[in-house]
């Protein structure tokens, strides 16, 4: 493991167990809270690839609990769009400089939970369209490549598509578990994995479980209409995060 993940250790841990009771609570969202901690310690073209190891196996577990509420037709509107977009994206995280990314990643998202808190009254209920699952699977892949964090654009979507709770959370499921398999292959293929990364996984899997843990233990406690503001606060908070880090 490297040795400057060793001492800065309970930050990293943290950073995991508050970006996976996130995704406990939304079905996505573990880079986000994870990545403005995980940056004090790693570089974004590190923290990309890790969160997709740790992502992986999670997400398929959530996704076969919840096969049965899978909304298929979503699926295959969204995944072939991911699927292109993360080709585009893992490419630019190897040649774009990491400090106009870092920057230009946390307005975009700090813009987007600014512009859903002002709007979330007219998108309750409203259902998605062809044409905007095709932008939120292409946005959402690019974004997931070149960060780790495309899955906020797939649930906004399906928010807006899929109002049963348990339809979303499982179809979400699905989307970020492909999402991720697809971009641990594009990064084994580019080079961005090594033995050391799969060291650090091993030694922050078990803060994934924590944050689950407390993330099951939240759910119920908060309703739709709290949880999509506390979702998009937190997407402002991430994102300032994320522009100061780069700024500094």
């Amino acid at each position: 493991m490297p040795a400057d993940i060793v001492a800065t250790l309970p930050v990293a841990l943290l950073a995991v167990i508050c970006g996976y009771a996130l995704f406990s609570l939304f079905g996505f969202g573990s880079a986000i809270l994870a990545a403005p901690g995980l940056v004090l310690v790693m570089p974004m073209a590190r923290i990309v690839p890790l969160l997709a190891l740790l992502d992986a196996g999670s997400s398929a577990l959530r996704a076969w609990r919840g096969r049965a509420a899978i909304d298929i037709a979503a699926i295959r509107l969204l995944l072939p769009c991911m699927l292109a977009g993360q080709i585009l994206g893992v490419g630019l995280l190897r040649c774009l400089p990491v400090r106009e990314t870092g920057l230009l990643f946390g307005g975009f998202i700090a813009l987007l939970g600014l512009s859903s808190l002002r709007q979330r009254a007219q998108r309750q209920g409203g259902a998605g369209g062809t044409w905007s699952g095709i932008g939120h699977g292409l946005a959402g892949g690019v974004l997931g490549g070149m960060f780790g964090s495309g899955g906020f654009l797939y649930a906004r979507y399906l928010q807006r598509h899929l109002p049963q709770q348990d339809r979303f959370l499982a179809t979400q499921a699905v989307m970020i578990g492909i999402s991720t398999a697809w971009r641990v292959v594009l990064c084994l293929l580019s080079g961005l994995i090594d033995g050391g990364l799969l060291m650090t996984a091993l030694v922050l899997a078990p803060a994934v479980w924590a944050g689950f843990g407390i993330g099951r233990l939240a759910q119920g406690r908060i309703s739709r209409q709290r949880g999509v503001v506390l979702l998009n606060g937190l997407l402002v908070v991430a994102g300032l995060l994320l522009v100061y880090r780069h700024l500094a």
